[in-house]
């Protein structure tokens, strides 16, 4: 919002990934987050989950987890639009972003 002051945002995001590894295959699911401040990436963060080895059977790898988000807004009496994306990585994977889990401008 304008208002002549600097603010500060901090949020901190919930991220699931999952990836179906097939039978006797291999792998890992991932996933990742970016805070946009005026559309310019100031921050990204990722998750990665443990690697699975099937057998006979298919499988699901996951990764889940929260990572935390900050950053400078200036004060110079303009509105700054700020906004989450994610990135699944593998087209196999998805991932699921919950931008309100915490967050505050102060």
């Amino acid at each position: 919002a304008a208002s002549g002051k600097t603010r500060f945002l901090t949020a901190n995001i919930y991220i699931s990934a999952s990836l179906y590894v097939g039978s006797y295959g291999y792998g890992a699911a991932s996933a990742g987050a970016r805070l946009l401040v005026d559309g310019a990436v100031v921050s990204t963060k990722t998750i990665a989950g443990a690697p699975i080895a099937t057998g006979s059977n298919s499988g699901t790898a996951t990764a889940v987890g929260v990572v935390g988000f900050s950053a400078t807004i200036p004060g110079d009496n303009r509105t700054h639009t700020f906004r989450f994306e994610w990135d699944g990585g593998d087209s196999s994977c998805v991932a699921i972003l919950f931008a309100e889990t915490t967050g505050s401008i102060y």
